[in-house]
């Protein structure tokens, strides 16, 4: 590991199968734009690592009409925030999945996303992806280095960053739609019988709705969701989850 490449996250540990999970970013001549980010698995009793996946998304459903789909490109991408391990049964069957946050490598003057991605951990498989910034740019997935949180319905909260686009002066302006800057979110991830999944928000809460200023605290912390409470999604910031959010006016950067 140099000093750009190597593993920036904290990686995850599934103690049943004695496998670790951790995601690297590297590079196979060293330059930026040749630069990936792959999943692996490791055999935390040999330390031989087991699997591994080239981590690759699109946000091809999420798009609007007429607009080419934005795609993860590692070489602009952050892998920061911890890996989330999570068993959720699906028709009958638990399926042990994976979920890979990204923020970005830089959030102005070239256009990069946040994004989560799901991993079917029996296949090994990208299953499903979500863009937080389909339509615009930046909206990084940061959390100061934790993890996004699960509850027992599947339900996966996090905290996003600021947004990448401003107007001509310089200012913040209104995300478009499907842009989740600044913003509690929960989403729901489901599994189908032929092994497609999906990620979609069910709810969502902005620090500051309409327009979002850039860089506020909101997203430089991490999500904790009580289990034992039920987690209505109707009121904002009301939800049964503790939320490890500083809303403190801060002009600090949620990438620190």
């Amino acid at each position: 590991m140099n000093v750009k490449w190597g593993v920036l996250s904290t990686p995850c540990i599934d103690l049943d199968a004695k496998k670790l999970y951790v995601v690297a970013w590297t590079s196979k001549d060293g330059s930026v734009a040749a630069a990936v980010h792959e999943l692996k698995e490791v055999d935390i009793t040999t330390g031989a690592i087991t699997n591994s996946l080239l981590i690759q998304a699109n946000a091809a459903s999420q798009t609007a009409p007429g607009k080419t789909p934005v795609k993860l490109t590692s070489s602009k991408q952050k892998q920061r925030s911890s890996l989330l391990l999570t068993s959720p049964t699906f028709n009958g069957q638990v399926r042990k999945t994976l979920f890979i946050p990204f923020a970005m490598t830089h959030e102005d003057g070239d256009p990069t996303h946040g994004w989560l991605v799901a991993v079917d951990l029996k296949d090994f498989k990208i299953t499903a992806a979500w863009c937080a910034s389909p339509n615009g740019t930046g909206v990084g997935i940061w959390q100061a280095g934790q993890g996004p949180a699960a509850d027992q319905n599947n339900a996966i909260y996090l905290m996003t960053g600021n947004y990448g686009v401003e107007d001509q002066h310089g200012n913040a302006i209104a995300p478009a739609a499907g842009d989740l800057p600044e913003s509690l979110i929960k989403l729901e991830y489901t599994l189908s019988n032929n092994g497609t999944g999906k990620l979609a928000p069910v709810a969502e809460s902005s620090s500051n709705p309409g327009v979002r200023q850039l860089a506020p605290a909101l997203g430089t912390a991490g999500t904790i969701a009580e289990r034992l409470l039920p987690v209505p999604c109707s009121v904002p910031w009301s939800w049964s989850a503790a939320v490890g959010a500083r809303l403190a006016a801060s002009s600090a950067s949620a990438a620190s």
